[in-house]
């Protein structure tokens, strides 16, 4: 699991060579390169998409965990959480055994499970694996759900969608009572960066907008460590290192 750093300024006489080696090392047994995963499933009339989706597809966390879910009042509740990737919502384990939907999901800022963040940028929860002031670097994945073959309207699910607002966590009951259709998903994941309003995928010219200042040390840095911005190790340590200047 990827470490949550907060990394301070030279004034704040903290070793950050030291801390950057640290962090890499973390990095180095769960390394992140860009990567899709594609497959198909058979929905039923009323099977609910959640349960019939793989586990490592339709939840971001490989398995409910015991964390906090922080609100935009400042205000924080423990559970045990896990967050769906169909709608970008917090689930919990009820005390009667049930998987229930947060109330107030709307008002999430971010969720805490075992020391790593997952902060919620523009309706999408981001796993940070480093923070410095109020930007950080993160692993993002979006699921999307696109029909193979045309089902005359039964379904509640357009025919090509992104889960970053839609509500695809079931069919619709009311449209559809008979049949089946089968269903292509695609849970794509990347590096991003985030300034806590708007999400930048990581390259260059994100790195040169977020620190203006260093562009070219950036480009030093970039060309003697071959930079890839969409490895989550190596995009780090460049972010590790404009931290430190």
């Amino acid at each position: 699991m990827v470490s949550l750093f907060l990394i301070k300024r030279k004034k704040d006489n903290i070793d950050m060579k030291k801390t950057v080696i640290l962090l890499t090392a973390l990095l180095t047994a769960t390394a992140l390169n860009a990567q899709t995963t594609e497959g198909t499933v058979t929905v039923r009339a009323r099977q609910d998409l959640v349960k019939i989706l793989p586990e490592n597809i339709v939840y971001l966390l490989p398995e409910f965990s015991e964390g906090t879910v922080d609100f935009t009042d400042g205000t924080s509740n423990p559970g045990t959480v896990n967050i769906c990737n169909l709608d970008n919502s917090v689930r919990f384990i009820h005390s009667s055994g049930d998987t229930l939907l947060l109330a107030n999901n709307n008002k999430v800022s971010r969720v805490i499970v075992n020391g790593t963040v997952y902060t919620k940028t523009e309706g999408i929860f981001l796993k940070q694996a480093a923070v410095y002031g109020s930007l950080s670097i993160c692993e993002r994945r979006q699921l999307s759900i696109d029909e193979t073959q045309p089902d005359a309207g039964y379904s509640g699910i357009p025919a090509t969608s992104m889960a970053k607002s839609s509500k695809m966590s079931q069919v619709d009951y009311d449209r559809m009572e008979t049949g089946q259709r089968d269903l292509k998903y695609r849970l794509k994941t990347d590096v991003v960066l985030t300034d806590g309003k708007e999400i930048y995928q990581s390259r260059m010219s994100t790195f040169n907008k977020l620190f203006p200042e260093a562009k070219k040390q950036i480009k030093t840095f970039v060309k003697e460590n071959k930079t890839d911005f969409q490895n989550l190790e190596s995009a780090t340590a460049l972010f590790m290192y404009c931290a430190g200047l």
